[in-house]
């Protein structure tokens, strides 16, 4: 049986480990700014690995790489397929923002259920 000096010598290992693996989470899913919001297709934002959707916007993505809890995608958007366009993920305690090229943010958005 371990001693108590050994676990607690791990104890700070143990937590920064379970950060580390927190803040890597895969943002891939449904997002909304309200619970409700998950079961509304207007509202709801769906991410894949190479693309998202809300409603009639989309952009598909030609490249996307993380720096910690931020994912940075680039690629085209529905709204000018012509323009090269970056999007900016960011989550923090459980919440996702993204910013759109013209600097505009979107509200905070909880992880949909399903």
């Amino acid at each position: 049986m371990p001693s108590f000096r050994a676990i607690l010598l791990a104890l700070p290992a143990i937590f920064v480990v379970s950060q580390a693996l927190a803040q890597h989470r895969s943002i891939v899913g449904g997002w909304s700014t309200t619970p409700d919001g998950c079961d509304n297709n207007v509202e709801r934002l769906n991410i894949q690995p190479m693309a998202l959707r809300q409603f009639e916007y989309a952009c598909t993505f030609r490249t996307v790489r993380r720096e910690g809890a931020t994912v940075i995608w680039t690629g085209h958007c529905n709204d000018d397929e012509a323009r090269l366009v970056t999007i900016v993920a960011r989550e923090t305690r459980g919440w996702l923002t993204l910013t759109y090229p013209d600097g505009k943010q979107t509200a905070p958005m909880i992880r949909c259920p399903r």
